[in-house]
């Protein structure tokens, strides 16, 4: 009966190495990949912190594009209107100092 139980205790042993073996292997893939995600991760803070850094300094690429499409048109009116546009739809970044708008 010994016999018995020492070959269970030398299969329970090979067992319990053979996950041990196979869980190192997935916590060194697991590592890799915090690793990868960590470097994105601080590639994406830096991006952020220029967007952050282009509004605090004012440039708005969006109203860039816009201006610079309007201004290729050459009628006065509709600048005038795109203004108008402007003051309405604020949410693109561009506060007015005036009102366009009067009651």
């Amino acid at each position: 009966m010994d016999l018995l139980g020492d070959l269970g205790a030398v299969d329970q042993l090979t067992s319990e190495r053979a996950e041990n073996k196979l869980l190192k292997q997935k916590v060194k893939d697991l590592t890799e990949e915090v690793q990868k995600l960590r470097v994105e991760n601080q590639s994406l803070l830096a991006e952020v912190e220029m967007y952050r850094a282009d509004a605090i300094n004012g440039v708005n690429f969006t109203s860039f594009s816009k201006n610079t499409a309007s201004a290729g048109d050459g009628d006065s009116a509709s600048g005038k209107e795109d203004s108008e546009e402007m003051f309405i739809s604020s949410g693109d970044g561009i506060y007015p100092c005036d009102p366009a708008v009067t009651l």
